[in-house]
């Protein structure tokens, strides 16, 4: 890191070099622990605040959910044993993958959308006149776009 603030590991953190699903407000505690496990190195030169980061995606992983479990990290306000699930708060783990998706869902997808980078998006990309024997669905379209850029 050229110089250790929030901003520039919030910056590094969201880089394609890690794929954990983090919210803004948990970066002072992230920062403070990591320096304290020495995942953070400050570069001491005169005159530079400079640091190097030695951790890796795992590491950032199990720090989230030491946070989490620990509750110095919370999502929406609420601690990590409180969660909204369609608006309501709710305790203990989350049991499905229904549940895990509803409560997750939109952080995981701009996670998703961050680090991997769509040929087609619909909804934001054109789509092209297509020649064919019957018109596609437009979901269909879609696809085909798709695996048309693809190739």
């Amino acid at each position: 890191m050229p110089v250790v603030t929030d901003e520039s590991l919030w910056r590094l953190l969201r880089s394609h070099r890690f794929t954990t699903p983090l919210l803004r407000q948990w970066v002072p505690w992230l920062s403070q622990e990591m320096q304290k496990k020495g995942d953070i190195v400050r570069l001491t030169q005169s005159g530079c605040d400079a640091a190097l980061m030695l951790a890796d995606d795992e590491t950032l992983d199990e720090l989230v959910k030491q946070g989490l479990k620990q509750r110095h990290l919370t999502v929406n306000g609420q601690p990590s044993g409180l969660s909204k699930l369609n608006g309501n708060a709710w305790s203990s783990q989350i049991r499905t993958l229904e549940e895990y998706l509803l409560a997750y869902g939109p952080l995981l997808g701009k996670q998703a959308e961050r680090s991997l980078h769509p040929l087609h998006v619909p909804g934001q990309d054109s789509l092209p006149d297509l020649d064919l024997l019957r018109s596609p669905f437009e979901a269909q379209s879609h696809v085909i776009e798709a695996v048309r850029k693809s190739l």
